[in-house]
């Protein structure tokens, strides 16, 4: 017998078999193979492309197709989503991608799939959530002005004296310590005491060390080298008797008013603490596109600064507002309650300021008096240890701030009892819905269907609805103000909807922001 693997192709298709049966070469060993029977993920991703062009017709056909052979698949169920979002059944829409993202841990589908699914899910919340709630939220944050108008720098005595804990790392070289202390020795409100403390081995040690005999203040390492972060500044504050506090790591350093403005403008207005802006400067030989990435999420953290409903609200971002850990002033008091400092891979002065805002309201101090040092690019494994980190702050965060019955001693902490869909609407616009455990998603689901349905017609008044750049602060944005300043001076009824598109331009300017509306 013929063996078919030696089976040689005769010159045409057509030709008889080499094999001896008799058939044409074609029907026989040379035939075609049947084409693949297409696979779920085939025939969902031929729906995806017909949700683009509209055609929802075809894309309910295939998905309950598909649900019926692999029921609750998460891709199928996420395009169902996209058709009642696009007929706007907002509520029915994320019901299906909570299903979805139930489903996710029993199908294997790939990253960029499942990420969809997060995705349309957060985005969801966020249209779910829009409009809804505004009167509440504006009586808010009427209440939150008053507050911050009675506490304005100046309006207490407070204790002035500030310790400043320096942190060695392993990496910090001993010029970027001579920077740092330099920067001590200008302060027009000298430190009352310096703690160096050090993680590991530092080869800027010896410097600091003779440096130390020579500064005009109490100033003295910590008695032991820490093994973290967490446990180094712990240890300075332990360290330390002074009333307030500021930890600072080379190359970092302070504008000379730095120190003075922060105990004015935190302990002034009676707050457990607070942050300046900053100046970046390069340290070594930095690539002028690094600086620039780097300008442009500083600029972007001061504008989202200025939007926000309360300070607190800065810091439920995915940046860390106040920049650098040498920006925050906090009292000691505040360090006890919160039981110190935890380990978060570099983020611990995040978790910090999370964990106290939902304890205190803190302040903002105007003026870049804190100078962050920019250096080298960050590396992958660093972004990788600032997601993880993230993760930790704020589902711990969440899992208090998304109850109602949790009520924070910060009447104004962002959080569903004090602000209500104004909270979670801030939530999902920065993204967090992975930092949120689904049995809470479920919650917040049914939490705004009750408003929804609840809340009675909307009444059109007369007046003018102005749309566009409310904060910016070029042409656009001031081209708007110039009509609200016209209809005041008119007593012409207006509201003002903001077009928020994150663009990279200063949006600072909060003139019309007591009129924006959803």
């Amino acid at each position: 017998m013929t063996n078919e693997t030696t089976i040689a192709a005769p010159a045409s298709r057509n030709a008889p078999c080499p094999c001896g049966s008799g058939r044409r070469y074609k029907d026989c060993h040379g035939a075609l193979a049947a084409p693949p029977t297409p696979t779920i993920l085939d025939r969902l991703a031929g729906a995806a492309t017909a949700a683009a062009a509209g055609d929802f017709a075809t894309v309910a056909r295939v998905c309950e197709e598909v649900l019926r052979e692999a029921p609750g698949h998460p891709f199928a169920l996420e395009l169902l989503a996209r058709r009642e979002g696009e007929a706007g059944r907002t509520m029915a829409a994320l019901a299906l991608l909570l299903d979805a993202a139930r489903g996710l841990p029993r199908h294997a589908l790939p990253a960029n799939i499942a990420y969809g699914i997060w995705s349309a899910l957060n985005s969801a919340f966020v249209e779910a959530v829009s409009g809804q709630d505004a009167t509440a939220a504006e009586t808010r944050r009427e209440a939150y002005r008053t507050w911050q108008a009675a506490r304005s720098p100046g309006a207490r005595d407070a204790p002035r004296g500030v310790a400043v804990v320096v942190v060695l790392a392993a990496a910090t070289t001993p010029e970027a310590a001579r920077i740092t202390l330099d920067s001590l020795l200008t302060q027009t409100l000298p430190p009352s005491e310096i703690v160096v403390v050090t993680v590991g081995t530092s080869p800027a040690v010896p410097l600091v060390r003779a440096r130390l005999d020579l500064l005009p203040f109490a100033a003295r390492f910590a008695p032991e080298p820490a093994a973290t972060l967490a446990a180094a500044l712990d240890a300075g504050v332990a360290a330390t008797t002074a009333p307030w506090l500021v930890a600072i790591e080379p190359p970092h350093a302070f504008a000379p008013r730095h120190l003075e403005a922060l105990v004015a403008g935190v302990a002034g207005c009676g707050a457990h603490w607070g942050f300046s802006e900053c100046a970046l400067e390069p340290f070594g030989d930095v690539a002028p596109a690094v600086m620039a990435t780097h300008a442009a999420a500083n600029d972007a953290t001061r504008t989202s600064i200025a939007k926000v409903e309360t300070l607190g609200f800065a810091f439920l971002s995915q940046a860390f507002a106040p920049v650098g850990s040498g920006a925050v002033l906090f009292a000691r008091s505040l360090h006890a309650t919160l039981g110190g400092f935890r380990p978060l891979a570099r983020h611990e002065f995040w978790d910090f300021c999370v964990r106290a805002m939902w304890e205190s309201e803190p302040a903002h101090v105007m003026g870049k008096t804190y100078r962050h040092a920019v250096g080298a690019p960050e590396p992958a494994s660093s972004k990788i240890e600032r997601e993880s980190a993230q993760v930790t702050i704020y589902r711990d965060y969440y899992a208090r701030a998304c109850r109602e019955d949790s009520l924070s001693p910060n009447p104004f902490a962002p959080s569903l009892a004090h602000w209500g869909l104004q909270f979670v609407r801030r939530m999902f616009q920065v993204g967090h819905v992975l930092m949120v455990d689904l049995a809470t998603l479920d919650y917040l689901r049914d939490r705004i269907g009750a408003i929804v349905e609840a809340a009675p017609p909307p009444v059109l008044s007369p007046g003018i609805n102005l749309i566009g750049f409310a904060y910016g602060e070029f042409g656009l944005g001031e081209s708007m103000r110039a009509l609200a300043r016209a209809c005041t001076a008119g007593a012409i009824p207006f509201i003002v909807k903001d077009v928020d598109q994150q663009l990279a331009t200063r949006q600072a300017d909060r003139s019309v922001a007591h009129h924006l509306t959803e």
